[in-house]
């Protein structure tokens, strides 16, 4: 089936999302947003910039990236989850006849 984008969903990845969202919107945002993608982000662009000699206190600057990173992190984990699930909407509609 082809989005409205022209990206094809193999039924493979919609019964796999059909799995992902038996776990909720939440689950889904914290597991992807914050904990893959904020946390990590935060603690490489900490330690890159320590590394390249930026001003200011390693930990300090860690501190404000384990804040800063996870709420990307939501807002990251949310498009994410928007994007799963219309083209979830829109394989289950083409099957649906």
């Amino acid at each position: 089936m082809k989005t409205d984008r022209g990206a094809e969903l193999p039924d493979v990845h919609a019964i796999k999302w059909a799995f992902i969202r038996q776990g909720g919107r939440r689950r889904y945002i914290l597991r992807t947003g914050v904990i893959g993608w904020g946390i990590p982000t935060a603690l490489l662009s900490s330690t890159v910039m320590h590394l390249l000699g930026a001003p200011g206190p390693f930990l300090g600057r860690l501190g404000i990236a384990l804040v800063m990173s996870p709420l990307g992190g939501i807002a990251f984990g949310a498009v994410m989850w928007a994007a799963g699930e219309r083209r979830y909407l829109e394989w289950r509609r083409s099957r649906d006849g």
